[in-house]
Formats: C-alpha cells, sequence, structure tokens
C-alpha cells in the first residue's frame, strides 16, 4: 500500500468509511443487506444507509446490520461463481461491497 495513502487515512479513524461510502450505492447496499438469506433486509438496508449517508455507527453495532456485514466481509467477488450470488452486481461493486462492510 501506498505510504502517502495510509497516511491520509491514519490521520482520521473515519476518513476510509467516508471515502468508501461515495462510491456505495443503494444496489450495493441492498445485496450487503439480503446477505443473511434475506432476513430482516429491509431493516438491515435503512441501518447500512444511515451509515452510508450519515457515517454514525452504533455502538456495538446490533445485529441488524452487524450480522450480514460480518458475512459480505468474507465474500469472494473474484471467484468463478460470483455472478450466481452478485444480485446484478460487478466484481468491482462486489469489491466495494466488502470494502465497506470492512470499514464499517
Amino acid at each position: 500500500m501506498d505510504p502517502a495513502l495510509l497516511a491520509e487515512f491514519s490521520s482520521d479513524p473515519d476518513a476510509l468509511l467516508h471515502e468508501i461510502s461515495r462510491h456505495i450505492s443503494d444496489d450495493i447496499l441492498h445485496y450487503i443487506a439480503k446477505a443473511d438469506y434475506g432476513y430482516d433486509a429491509q431493516e438491515n438496508f435503512l441501518q447500512l444507509r444511515n451509515i452510508r449517508d450519515g457515517g454514525v455507527i452504533a455502538t456495538p453495532l446490533p445485529w441488524a446490520p452487524g450480522e450480514v456485514l460480518s458475512l459480505i466481509r468474507w465474500s469472494q467477488p473474484e471467484r468463478t461463481d460470483w455472478p450466481r450470488y452478485a444480485q446484478g452486481l460487478s466484481r468491482a461493486q462486489g469489491h466495494l461491497a466488502v470494502a465497506f462492510s470492512c470499514a464499517v
């Protein structure tokens, strides 16, 4: 990783989430929200949208959206069977979903 980029984020713990959030569409949020077989998808989506739009994360992170964020952190958009799970997202969008989930 470029040390200058790392330094940019290390001065502000919210900078990474803020930067990634600018690239997170509602489609990506819906994909994340449905990660637990669609369970509580609407509640997950609302919580994820609040995080994306406001940058506010509850501590401790509640089940919705904590569970789906945990599941997406381990997804692998580079896998050959990605289209089966992607719900219309590109691999790049899949990697953004992973990055957003990790940043949260």
